[in-house]
């Protein structure tokens, strides 16, 4: 199955033969790399996913874990499409409290558009949001995942 990326204005086509390639490279050392990186990103990214605050959804939505495949590096990266991701904050009412303020329906509407749906806990209000869901998982999870490339790497240059 052949499918097409496209980069600025670059665009490649890429081939079964690519992604066999790829795959072969897999079974070696840059595959452990991958698998681990792609591991961290996947438990990091639902983590995440599961306290982002939202008003429309758009920045949600626009959470990802992707590789990027170039000439002299694979990486795994967690980024979002939305340019304003950086800039979010956890809202200064937790999710409790904006629920004993509204009585109504029409209450809880405005306020769900005008405030959002409330910080998980106190300790989340006011937050930055990327730093706290994406950033200070990655860094605390950085000396566990070299340990792991490493104990994985040593793994198969003694070919077990």
């Amino acid at each position: 199955m052949a499918r097409t990326v496209r980069s600025g204005v670059v665009e490649a086509t890429i081939t079964g033969d690519i992604d066999d390639i790829v795959d072969q490279i897999g079974g070696g050392a840059a595959g452990v790399v991958r698998r681990q990186f792609r591991a961290t990103h996947e438990k990091i990214y639902a983590d995440a996913l599961a306290l982002w605050p939202e008003r429309s959804g758009r920045s949600k939505a626009g959470l990802r874990v992707r590789e990027r495949i170039t000439a002299d590096a694979i990486e795994s990266v967690i980024d979002n499409v939305e340019t304003y991701a950086y800039k979010i904050r956890f809202s200064q009412y937790t999710a409790d409290e904006l629920t004993r303020r509204a009585t109504t329906a029409r209450q809880r509407e405005w306020i769900r558009r005008k405030l959002g749906r409330g910080a998980p806990s106190a300790k989340y209000t006011m937050r930055p949001v990327w730093s706290t869901l994406i950033r200070t998982p990655h860094n605390r999870e950085a000396k566990r995942l070299a340990q792991n490339i490493e104990r994985d790497v040593q793994r198969l240059a003694d070919g077990s």
